[in-house]
């Protein structure tokens, strides 16, 4: 691997932040409200009629949001992690 430059190494250092504090997050409040969430929306959708097309699209367009939010938030959480690998492989090659 290369040598990181100074203006590099900031940008992982901010994703690397970032990751964390979206980790925490996730941990925190995301993960249980989207499981929530989904578990309210499926025992609705499940009570809906074959007829309620209105409804039912509503029910597939809030789990829509909830699966980008939390694909985000993850999204977020895997670029701070590979953040990390790359400040820690590049400490690595500073020491040898």
């Amino acid at each position: 691997m290369r040598k990181i430059t100074p203006e590099e190494r900031e940008q992982f250092e901010n994703e690397q932040v970032l990751g964390k504090k979206a980790q925490q997050i996730y941990d925190t409040y995301i993960q249980e409200f989207c499981t929530k969430k989904r578990t309210v929306l499926f025992m609705s959708f499940q009570e809906l009629p074959l007829t309620a097309e209105k409804e039912m699209m509503e029910v597939k367009r809030m789990l829509y949001a909830i699966d980008t939010l939390e694909a985000e938030i993850i999204g977020q959480i895997e670029t701070g992690k590979m953040a990390s690998q790359v400040l820690d492989e590049a400490e690595k090659q500073e020491v040898h």
